[in-house]
């Protein structure tokens, strides 16, 4: 290209060459301030995402959304962006739907709502190296069981780099509004006043809870729980998964499974704002209402104040318009996405690695979903839960709130395979290497765990050991039983 510009423009070459030289002087210091920034893994919120494409199955969706994306020379200015919701910020983005019937978009980093409302201006892109826990004594064989993925993944793979899948949550697709207007705290359907794991914590610790029956509602639980430890002493916990489709009739019931990560509250004064429960929650869920289908679901929430004014499922949804929330970072994990392939009856079982853990040099709680770094939970959205935990908890739970089920001794909801605990394996759900984050950083598994039953005419669960597995259970059964 200089020699054709020499007979063009001959006294230009030379000042052609310096620039040229200059420029890739330029880009390589630039490239160089890019990997720093990565490895300190922080990203200026207001500043605009990367814009290339990621290649794979979701090359063509990146390309289109290329045309929504701001030009180098814009940033967003998170301080003066008013406050928004999932609905406002996918109007303006390109999107796509999977064979389920979702409705994707892939959103800036930046322009979540957890980080506009909460006016975040620096985003951790990944967890410090030192806080990612250390693996313990503690097998990790699948014996036969295979890794759950999600069908976002498999239809699409990834969105482009500096953005994350959003789900739509509106009327069009069939699930609930992401403005939370149809499930305001004034009706019977909030997630939040629905979603309250109901423990009763006292100065001996933790008491077997009894289900719950009012207002046509219907809340029980079958889960493992470790000691709580005074003062708290958790830095996060570890656990497999396995994934069902149960049988979920009345779309305003829900199944799940899940982990609860919690501080009680029951090391600080009754006076204080830290006594309050703090939770952490992720796991599968089966909620047609939620969701607009009965599939099985990835799922997160947490709740800062005992489920009563805070709390949030997966990305802001169900929050009121402004709310502060999870913040996601990976562009392979759609958060309310659902799960592929599932387990049945006396065939494959499928599972999914779920890891939660406290990075103390940010003082977020992060989320690991298989091998990917999902995103975290900031430290603000705490008081109890600021630095460690005292409590954990894996389980199922159901909740029915139909008045034709309630009313009846039946109740048309299964959790887990919707099979008992006893018959165990490929019949009953199950839950196992159970570990915990240890203030040394390292995984242990978990001793003296204990098995809780609400309603034992209808669900069991119980808890094994093993070398292949660690600390398991098998739980679960049919709604379709005597109360």
């Amino acid at each position: 290209m200089c020699r054709k510009m020499k007979q063009l423009h001959r006294p230009g070459c030379w000042l052609t060459s310096w620039l040229l030289l200059l420029h890739i002087l330029v880009l390589s210091s630039s490239i160089a301030v890019s990997s720093s920034s990565v490895n300190d893994a922080i990203l200026d919120a207001a500043a605009p995402p990367a814009t290339s494409p990621n290649g794979g199955a979701g090359h063509e969706f990146g390309k289109r959304l290329q045309q929504h994306r701001p030009s180098p020379s814009q940033s967003v200015d998170i301080q003066q962006q008013p406050l928004i919701d999932a609905a406002t910020i996918m109007s303006t983005q390109a999107t796509a739907r999977l064979s389920d019937g979702d409705v994707v978009s892939c959103v800036p980093i930046n322009m979540q709502p957890a980080v506009v409302n909460a006016k975040l201006l620096k985003v951790q892109l990944q967890p410090t190296i030192a806080a990612v826990p250390r693996p313990g004594n503690s097998t990790r064989n699948r014996l036969g069981s295979r890794v759950a993925s999600q069908l976002f993944a498999l239809e699409f793979g990834a969105c482009p780099a500096g953005t994350i899948p959003l789900r739509s949550y509106n009327s069009s697709n069939g699930g609930a509004s992401s403005s939370s207007s149809s499930h305001s705290r004034s009706t019977s359907s909030d997630p939040v006043q629905e979603h309250v794991r109901k423990p009763e914590f006292g100065n001996s610790g933790l008491q077997p809870a009894e289900p719950t029956a009012s207002n046509n509602l219907f809340h029980a639980h079958a889960y493992t729980v470790t000691d709580i430890t005074s003062p708290p002493s958790y830095k996060g916990t570890e656990v497999f998964i396995n994934v069902w489709e149960p049988v979920v009739v009345e779309p305003h019931d829900f199944s799940l499974a899940q982990l609860w990560f919690l501080n009680t509250g029951l090391a600080y004064p009754s006076s204080s704002s830290s006594s309050l429960l703090n939770t952490i929650e992720a796991g599968w869920q089966v909620y047609p209402e939620l969701y607009g289908d009965d599939q099985a679901r990835l799922f997160i929430y947490w709740t800062g104040d005992g489920y009563n004014q805070t709390g949030c499922y997966n990305l802001n949804q169900g929050c009121p318009a402004g709310s502060p929330g999870f913040v996601q970072v990976s562009n392979k994990v759609l958060i309310g996405g659902s799960i592929s392939p599932t387990s049945t009856t006396d065939s494959t079982q499928y599972e999914f690695k779920l890891l939660v853990f406290k990075d103390d040099s940010s003082g977020n709680w992060w989320l690991q979903f298989n091998n990917e770094y999902v995103g975290y939970w900031p430290d603000a959205l705490f008081n109890s839960l600021k630095d460690m935990g005292d409590l954990i908890q894996w389980g199922g739970e159901i909740l029915v709130s139909s008045t034709s089920s309630s009313s009846s001794n039946n109740i048309s909801i299964n959790m887990g395979s919707g099979d008992g605990s006893s018959l165990g394996y490929k019949k009953a759900a199950y839950q196992r290497n159970l570990q915990y984050v240890a203030t040394d950083n390292t995984l242990h598994d978990v001793c003296n765990l204990q098995g809780m039953a609400e309603d034992p005419n209808c669900f069991s669960v119980t808890v094994r050991h093993s070398t292949q597995w660690g600390s398991y259970f098998y739980y679960g059964g049919s709604g379709f039983c005597n109360r």
